[in-house]
């Protein structure tokens, strides 16, 4: 039974996106701040950082997410992304 449990919690371990860390989420609300790009609240900037990265992780192309999500403007939306994926989920910068 013990063997079973470690291997879930290594699975789950493994297989998690890691949380992004709480400088990775001053630099991302810093640099739409420097962008222009704007924000109701940071939560709620972090939480469409976190959909992004989400749906980057499961294969949708930054373009998708793009027309996937709702953004004021495409140059808004690129600039969000971008950040998302620098400074949130930087595993994603190859897509």
């Amino acid at each position: 039974m013990k063997y079973q449990v470690a291997v879930v919690v290594l699975a789950v371990i493994t297989c998690a996106p890691p949380l992004a860390h709480a400088d990775a989420q001053q630099d991302y609300l810093g640099e739409l701040a420097h962008n222009g790009a704007g924000y109701r609240t940071p939560s709620r900037a972090l939480e469409l950082a976190d959909n992004i990265c989400k749906d980057l992780h499961h294969g949708m192309m930054p373009e998708d997410v793009v027309n996937k999500e709702f953004f004021k403007t495409r140059p808004q939306a690129h600039v969000i992304i971008d950040a998302a994926q620098r400074h949130i989920c930087p595993d994603t910068l190859g897509h």
